[in-house]
């Protein structure tokens, strides 16, 4: 899909930020290695308050697809934000409480997301998509767009790393597919515009033109990049979102 209304979109860029964790770190001489969990993440400011939202198997050591909580997860994540003079700088959140203490379900009985708050905004540059939340209706081929940082390293190192921490995010498009697998009302299906993985993209804000109206509004939370389905092999895949709705109520003092 390649519509006037996709291909200004570029304005919603700076509302997706990098997310990383490492973890594992061996070192053997002048070598060092690690694992590493990545994500993408966005921030919402309610009542003068701001917070960080991702998907929860980012943002905690939950596996919502084997319904298990992970052994190996970083102590530490670093979110990637821009001070006032145009400088990356990588923010560290503790999330040890968090890990040691999380519970869950599968992603369709539980919605794969996750609010902390945060205070650490001094100086630097937050933009915060609470403008794009509205009533809407989700119908079949709504236009969906989001940016997101897929999964472009796969093995990092010491050499690779540093252009790890300053990549650039993607556009990924769609429309709107169906109401996601086991009858859920906490997902829906996206219908991608094009086949490339999108792992590393979990946690990036959705955001979507209803047929209906002129404006993008927050459609809600990538949270896997592929589901099976009976034509893997066609030009397109599908993708779940957790809806938007189950993403406020997750925000302290929300009201619709």
């Amino acid at each position: 899909m390649n519509t006037p209304e996709i291909q200004k979109t570029g304005f919603l860029q700076k509302y997706s930020y990098l997310i990383f964790g490492t973890y594992n770190v061996k070192h053997f001489r002048d070598n060092i290695s690690f694992d590493l969990v990545q994500g993408t993440c966005f921030f919402i400011r309610l009542n003068g308050v701001v917070y960080l939202i991702s998907a929860k198997h980012v943002l905690t050591p939950w596996d919502p697809d084997r319904n298990i909580k992970r052994a190996n997860y970083p102590d530490t994540l670093s979110v990637r934000l821009m001070d006032v003079e145009g400088t990356y700088n990588y923010v560290p959140i503790d999330i040890k409480a968090i890990k040691d203490t999380i519970t869950g379900d599968s992603y369709f009985n539980d919605p794969d997301v996750f609010v902390i708050r945060f205070d650490d905004t001094a100086g630097y540059v937050i933009n915060s998509i609470e403008k794009f939340i509205r009533p809407f209706k989700y119908d079949y081929g709504d236009k969906l767009a989001m940016w997101g940082y897929p999964l472009k390293y796969h093995t990092i190192t010491h050499d690779n790393f540093t252009l790890f921490k300053i990549q650039n995010s993607s556009l990924t498009t769609g429309t709107f597919h169906a109401s996601s697998i086991n009858l859920s009302k906490i997902n829906y299906l996206m219908k991608r515009d094009d086949p490339r993985q999108k792992f590393g993209c979990s946690g990036s804000p959705v955001f979507l033109k209803s047929n209906e109206q002129p404006d993008w509004v927050f459609g809600g939370v990538f949270i896997k990049s592929d589901i099976a389905n009976s034509d893997m092999d066609s030009a397109y895949r599908l993708s779940v979102i957790v809806r938007s709705k189950f993403v406020c109520i997750k925000l302290p003092n929300w009201h619709e």
